[in-house]
């Protein structure tokens, strides 16, 4: 009997999609993956909790997973980001607990060429996390006169902006503001037009319309810094800001993502911790 006549009106479930099944970053992006971290995996808890922030333990060091050894390590020390054991999906999280008007306390990997970048570099953030303040600062990189490139909450939207000081940058926010302490997946994008135009920002696997924030760029250079990549809350030019996300795993490749590799990331990401339909 023909194949055809024996598949007539069979109705084929949908697959349930099974983490083991989709390429993780390392699989799929290979050498492009510059830096992988996950909340499950390489972290040195310290063992001394800090109650007023759910932790119950503080995170010292975060290990690579790409690959190339850019491990965060412990930078500013009082306090240090926390642990929680159980942030999303029953698996853990490390959490930011910068306090308003007090340096904030990250992580941080040494600096490595693969990390560096000029502004016409095409790159790519991936994060799975929780937002904690409208302001939150979630990672990224300084360099020295806030050159350097992160990723940023403005008015509750995923932002991401590219530095050349504090003045001269190209800077954009996605359409959708984030409900603080409901996770997503977000994925910010640098074309490498140096434009803010050239920034593209996913939630959850949606295409956002962008607002721009600034946009004077003009194609400058950031590179040639002497720090690696700092999270959960960084430094923008000389201030501090309060963070509180909590971050379950985050990653950078040296590639401006398509539709398509911000749908196999989201869809490893989401199929791990739970994150959304």
């Amino acid at each position: 009997m023909p194949i055809q006549e024996l598949l007539t009106g069979v109705t084929f479930p949908s697959p349930t999609i099974n983490v083991n099944t989709i390429p993780n970053p390392l699989t799929y992006l290979g050498s492009q993956l510059q830096l992988w971290l996950e909340a499950n995996a390489g972290i040195t808890n310290d063992g001394t909790g800090a109650a007023a922030y759910d932790g119950d333990g503080n995170v010292s060091a975060w290990a690579d997973q790409s690959g190339n050894g850019r491990n965060l390590v412990q930078y500013q020390s009082n306090p240090i980001p926390p642990f929680v054991a159980s942030a999303q999906n029953g698996l853990p999280g490390v959490q930011s607990n910068a306090s308003a008007n007090a340096t904030c306390p990250y992580l941080r990997s040494a600096y490595a060429s693969g990390l560096d970048f000029a502004a016409s570099t095409p790159f790519s953030v991936f994060l799975a996390f929780k937002p904690g303040t409208s302001g939150d600062n979630i990672m990224g990189t300084y360099y020295s006169s806030a050159q350097g490139w992160y990723v940023s909450l403005v008015a509750g939207k995923p932002a991401l902006r590219i530095c050349n000081s504090a003045t001269v940058q190209c800077a954009a926010s996605g359409s959708s503001a984030l409900t603080l302490g409901t996770p997503y997946i977000v994925q910010l994008v640098n074309t490498g037009t140096g434009t803010a135009a050239g920034l593209q920002i996913y939630v959850n696997n949606v295409l956002q319309t962008n607002t721009v924030i600034i946009d004077n760029l003009a194609g400058a250079v950031t590179q040639n810094g002497t720090y690696g990549v700092a999270a959960p809350a960084i430094f923008s030019g000389n201030s501090s800001y309060e963070s509180r996300a909590t971050i379950l795993e985050m990653g950078v490749a040296s590639k401006a993502f398509s539709a398509h590799d911000a749908a196999i990331i989201d869809a490893y990401l989401n199929a791990k911790w739970a994150i959304h339909a």
